[in-house]
């Protein structure tokens, strides 16, 4: 039972973890193309999906659903094997700052605007 009539909907993203940086709308930008970009703190929903996106309180207190997930958290990622590459490139590519989407506006919250 979905609860409303409607049939049921998958969720427009894999549900978020803790520490994932990802790309959340406000309910008061619901519609336009205005994003927030940060590090999930909670995630509100409990639902294993949401047809609307799950909905999430990142670190700075934003709350907003989740319409794209733009890096897992460090603790979900693999480590690489014995050997292999990977550990020279990560935490640069790590400090640098995720791409906007295109045609998405993005609202930076420590102020720097985005060339």
């Amino acid at each position: 039972d979905t609860g409303r009539g409607r049939p049921m909907r998958g969720s427009p993203t894999a549900k978020p973890e803790h520490g994932d940086i990802v790309a959340v709308v406000e309910k008061a930008h619901y519609g336009t193309d205005i994003r927030v970009v940060g590090r999930v703190g909670r995630v509100l929903t409990r639902a294993e999906q949401h047809p609307r996106g799950f909905k999430v309180m990142l670190e700075s207190g934003v709350v907003g659903r989740c319409t794209e997930i733009q890096q897992r958290s460090a603790e979900e990622r693999p480590e690489p094997a014995c050997g292999e590459a990977g550990d020279s490139s990560d935490a640069y590519l790590a400090a640098m700052e995720p791409p906007p989407l295109p045609g998405v506006r993005l609202s930076w919250l420590d102020g720097r605007r985005r060339g």
